[in-house]
């Protein structure tokens, strides 16, 4: 039984939060504190990426964590010479 109603939504509901939970064993954070890492790596990346190079990534991500990445970007003047993952994480 689909718990969204389609399997597509559950696939990547699944995936997700099985990248979540490994980033929390890993780095001994909650769930909230695995997809502030989760989401600062991956804004860190794409923009340090060409334009070209960070549409292939997000080709290659599972849907959910694929809007992770590309929330709001701004894909102009890229890539970024400096972008730091500490500069996108809270505190």
């Amino acid at each position: 039984m689909s718990s969204t109603g389609l399997e597509v939504f559950d696939e990547t509901l699944h995936k997700t939060n099985m990248w979540l939970k490994e980033i929390a064993q890993e780095l001994s954070v909650d769930r909230h504190g695995a997809y502030q890492v989760l989401r600062a790596v991956l804004h860190s990346l794409r923009n340090r990426l060409t334009i070209n190079e960070a549409a292939d990534l997000g080709d290659q991500l599972p849907m959910l964590i694929r809007g992770i990445y590309y929330e709001a970007w701004h894909p102009a003047g890229k890539p970024d010479k400096y972008a730091r993952v500490t500069n996108s994480l809270p505190g």
